[in-house]
């Protein structure tokens, strides 16, 4: 295959997939689900239903406590090794 034909194919499935991509794009608003109460979520089968079901705020608190947790006992392990090897030598 000369190097033409191989650029000429690269090309087509670039165009290709631009021209699937807009129309997607174009109609991305329609294909939206509508806003589900918790409660009609809970009845989806379970992939929609972890797609579908809203957001809870505290979950994104429990991950930022979880966070600061993880991140003072890794300092704190650090800061204890850095001050007990002094003390040994």
């Amino acid at each position: 295959m000369s190097l033409k034909t191989h650029l000429q194919a690269w090309s087509d499935l670039y165009s290709r997939y631009k021209q699937i991509f807009a129309a997607a794009w174009a109609v991305r608003h329609e294909t939206d689900s509508k806003d589900l109460q918790p409660h009609e979520a809970q009845f989806l089968p379970a992939a929609l239903s972890l797609q579908e079901t809203p957001y809870a705020r505290a979950a994104c608190c429990h991950v930022v406590v979880n966070q600061f947790e993880c991140d003072s006992g890794v300092m704190g392990v650090f800061w204890q090794s850095r001050y007990c090897s002094h003390r040994t030598r």
